[in-house]
């Protein structure tokens, strides 16, 4: 009796060796279930925004709508302006902008330029030294510069001090004349060269 228990005891620890020994599914690897992937959330586009025709990284302009710029300066300087001229300056002009010149006398021309959506870009008055007969004249295209000034500065110190920095009255149309000046909202040029007074007014 005592070897038969004995052998039933010595059989039942090597089934249970056997069985611990034995190997686990799929060769002995962990069959518990791994996290399923997550999928990465894919960044979404937004639209693209609408693209203004006047964008400030593009285009300087002085926030002034041309034509009410162009009403007033005829109505403070009184100058009796011929017909618009166009000018064809595509080759060098971006998308959309044109340039328009006025004539006055035979001596002196304004040119500015419109942005797409029709505010004021710059403003220039080109003046024929040449053409100029009479002290009559020079006083005028000076009067009319100054008028430029006055209607993109906002008080009467700030003209005082771009008027002095050009020098315009100092040195009139003195060949090899150039001088620059800022005002609150513009830069200022005032050159003469070869014959041409040039005053150019561009945003800050």
């Amino acid at each position: 009796m005592k070897k038969l228990l004995a052998w039933i005891v010595c059989v039942a620890m090597c089934l249970g060796l056997a069985a611990c020994s034995s190997p686990t599914p799929n060769g002995g690897e962990d069959v518990s279930e791994a996290p399923s992937p997550v999928e990465s959330e894919q960044p979404v586009e937004s639209a693209p925004a609408e693209e203004s025709t006047d964008s400030a990284t593009e285009l300087d302009t002085f926030l002034i709508d041309a034509d009410t710029f162009m009403t007033n300066f005829v109505s403070i300087s009184g100058q009796d302006l011929g017909d618009p001229e166009e000018m064809d300056d595509s080759d060098y002009l971006d998308p959309g902008v044109t340039e328009i010149a006025y004539d006055f006398g035979d001596y002196a021309s304004l040119l500015y330029k419109v942005s797409p959506s029709g505010m004021l870009m710059d403003v220039s008055l080109m003046v024929r030294v040449n053409a100029v007969d009479t002290e009559e004249e020079s006083k005028d295209i000076f009067k009319t510069m100054a008028t430029l000034i006055l209607m993109l500065e906002p008080d009467d110190d700030m003209v005082a001090n771009v008027t002095a920095d050009l020098g315009i009255d100092e040195y009139g149309f003195t060949d090899g004349t150039l001088t620059f000046a800022t005002g609150s909202i513009a830069e200022y040029m005032y050159t003469v060269s070869s014959s041409v007074a040039w005053l150019s007014i561009t945003p800050r």
